[in-house]
């Protein structure tokens, strides 16, 4: 999704939440699905009759799985601190939003001069039209309404600015190398892979820790370079392992696969959809006669919550399949790795359709996770 997609979602999403109300009770969604979030990650929830126009736009960010950018708290004059905290809070006057930015109010700024009041209220910009643009806003005369307001008004007090191209995958494409040597990778160009990695087999329902898991043995194997060739062996050798899991010989996945295998910007793709065939046709991954008690399948492996170091050695002995003392060469070293993808991971956008992710305390609320938010 581009940035401007996930700008687009967001503000969309709260477009559908217009008319939620306290009248009829319409607005308690809002609130139950806030604090059901802050249960989950230990947070502090508020009750029906706390202010929630902060709550609100949290709201969206957690419905959306964006909550590693729009920061659920119930306080406006924290919300603001955090974004202060990573430089993604604008206060010049001439600032023109962009949709999805957040804005806050001070209603007791009186226009004169530079306003440093407290914030008392907040929104999710909407469609800028010359020097005015929309607002929805919760807690708007006890609502969810659509504002319209005017660029440098009166009473704003600033914008939160989420970072939504960090969020976004457009323009994503495999950093390959047709090659026999080490080192080619750099980190960047692993995460770049990994995040590839993780759009397609989370699209397909993997888990995350899943995914992490096979993350860390990849690393160990390939550096996740999909063009890798086992490094003692000379390119174009059939015996010699080859790709992001060094499918040994290499003519297990170059014959399956056809032209291309070999093509770093084609490879890649091709890697990710033998994986796919081996999970469809219950391929490769099994037991393994050196370690007779890892039982799992491939749908047991693929939607696991177990940690990711623990599926990194389950894929290890049931994928890999290596013997006893291979797998005491690299199997810390791979769990481990897994352990760093899966924080990489978990600040990603959740790929479409979106799988049930494990919930883990954000690191903004490890900054002061007990502070009161209301």
């Amino acid at each position: 999704m581009t940035e401007q997609e996930l700008r687009t979602s967001v503000y969309a999403f709260a477009q559908s939440c217009i008319g939620l109300n306290e009248y009829d009770g319409s607005y308690k969604k809002i609130i139950d699905a806030y604090n059901s979030y802050q249960t989950d990650v230990g947070g502090p929830t508020v009750t029906y009759a706390s202010p929630w126009c902060a709550v609100f736009v949290s709201y969206v960010g957690i419905a959306l799985g964006l909550t590693d950018i729009i920061f659920p708290t119930a306080y406006c004059p924290y919300m603001v601190t955090l974004y202060q905290n990573i430089n993604r809070w604008e206060e010049n006057d001439a600032y023109v939003p962009q949709m999805g930015d957040i804005i806050q109010y001070d209603w007791d700024d009186t226009g004169s001069g530079d306003n440093q009041g407290q914030p008392d209220h907040c929104g999710i910009v909407g469609v800028v039209n010359g020097n005015t643009f929309t607002v929805i806003e919760g807690n708007n005369g006890d609502s969810v309404k659509l504002m319209e307001r005017t660029i440098d008004q009166k009473s704003i007090r600033g914008y939160c600015l989420p970072d939504y191209a960090s969020m976004a995958s457009e323009g994503l494409e495999w950093v390959a190398y047709y090659t026999n040597e080490l080192g080619k990778m750099t980190e960047d160009a692993m995460k770049n892979n990994a995040r590839i990695i993780w759009n397609y087999f989370g699209a397909l329902g993997w888990s995350i820790n899943a995914v992490a898991g096979m993350l860390g043995n990849m690393q160990v194997e390939s550096n996740l370079n999909p063009g890798q060739t086992e490094a003692s062996f000379d390119l174009g050798n059939p015996n010699a392992g080859y790709g992001l899991v060094q499918w040994t010989p290499r003519t297990k996945f170059s014959d399956w696969a056809g032209d291309g295998w070999d093509d770093p910007l084609r490879c890649g793709d091709l890697e990710l959809s033998r994986i796919k065939y081996e999970y469809d046709s219950n391929l490769q991954f099994g037991q393994n006669p050196y370690f007779p008690s890892y039982t799992n399948t491939w749908q047991t492996f693929i939607h696991s919550t177990d940690s990711p170091a623990t599926l990194a050695d389950i894929w290890l002995v049931q994928y890999e399949r290596p013997n006893l003392s291979g797998w005491e060469q690299t199997r810390a070293l791979r769990m481990t790795y897994a352990d760093k993808w899966y924080t990489y991971l978990t600040n990603l956008p959740a790929p479409q359709p979106i799988p049930k992710k494990s919930k883990s305390m954000p690191l903004w609320m490890m900054i002061n996770p007990y502070a009161r938010f209301y």
